[in-house]
């Protein structure tokens, strides 16, 4: 499922269900925090450049926004299409 799901529990119960619908029998999760993942400095290095969507963004924030927090583990895993 990865980020796809925007930052909203909703939007990843939907990425089950479609996954479901498609006959998938799992759904992987990446669990982390951007501290887990990235120092949270404003230093040229920790920022992305180049062509793409993110351009200028700092790796913190967007791992920050990316995350599937910890909380919402219980209802993913527990629901059922």
């Amino acid at each position: 499922m990865s980020a796809n799901h925007n930052g909203s529990l909703e939007r990843a119960l939907q990425i089950i269900k479609a996954a479901h619908d498609a006959g998938a029998d799992a759904v992987k999760l990446q669990t982390y925090t951007a501290a887990t993942m990235t120092l949270d400095v404003d230093h040229p290095r920790f920022r992305v450049m180049g062509s793409n969507p993110w351009d200028g963004e700092h790796l913190y924030d967007l791992y920050r926004k990316a995350m599937t927090p910890w909380e919402w583990h219980e209802r993913l895993f527990a629901y059922g299409p």
